[in-house]
């Protein structure tokens, strides 16, 4: 089934870089605190369910559409937004993309904001004024994986990339609710899917990890006709 972009309602303006010229010839940048709120976006997918995005093995083209500001460099702060957040309402249920500029912060800042924001808004009917503003693996050896695959089909010139891997199980990507109760599963967006990128979060069940691996279509054959290895991951 073919699932097309959502249907799209913006509200901004947005925070942004400011930048100062130097006298030697330089540039500084700074975050422009001009009271202005997160880039805001609510979209309608009128034939996409949440089993739909859960289900597949391979994670769904339509999840691509369902983050905001795609495409959009660290550098291009300066006049896109540093912060965006887009609700999308599904058939039975909701996707909650944000995406942050790594400039103004790093992963763990990315989760305290998004916990953050959850608390203060849990409550409200609403979230269209949102108030924004062993390291890697766990040591027990039995703990559940579910790997959700991601397929990067126009990174060819990456096809000898060496694996890579971003996000950590101890972030608390589940401990948020906007006050429609506990997140059912999170993804990654586009944002340095690359062949060879891994990333990893803490799955539901404690002890658990989820890793959501993005490699080029031709890897993921050869790995689909290795039974033994499909046997080791349990698929």
């Amino acid at each position: 089934m073919y699932f097309g972009p959502p249907k799209v309602i913006i509200l901004d303006p947005s925070l942004h870089l400011g930048v100062i010229e130097n006298d030697d010839n330089t540039s500084s940048f700074f975050v422009d605190c001009n009271n202005a709120e997160a880039h805001f976006i609510h979209s309608v997918v009128d034939n996409v369910t949440v089993n739909d995005i859960l289900d597949p093995v391979y994670v769904p083209h339509i999840v691509n559409f369902l983050f905001p500001l795609n495409g959009v460099l660290n550098h291009e702060g300066v006049s896109k937004p540093l912060l965006a957040v887009q609700v999308t309402e599904l058939i039975d249920g909701s996707f909650v993309g944000c995406t942050m500029n790594h400039i103004i912060g790093d992963g763990s800042s990315f989760w305290q904001f998004f916990n953050f924001w959850s608390e203060t808004s849990r409550g409200f009917d609403n979230i269209s004024r949102p108030s924004v503003l062993n390291r890697w693996f766990p040591s027990n050896t039995n703990c559940p994986i579910r790997i959700p695959f991601c397929s990067n089909e126009d990174d060819e010139f990456l096809a000898n990339a060496t694996l890579y891997t971003s996000s950590s199980p101890q972030f608390n990507v589940y401990g948020n609710d906007l006050g429609w109760g506990k997140p059912l599963a999170v993804r990654s967006g586009l944002a340095n899917k690359r062949d060879g990128k891994i990333t990893v979060f803490p799955g539901m069940k404690e002890g658990s990890v989820d890793i959501e691996v993005c490699l080029l279509p031709e890897k993921f054959l050869a790995m689909e006709n290795d039974k033994e290895f499909m046997q080791s991951i349990g698929i």
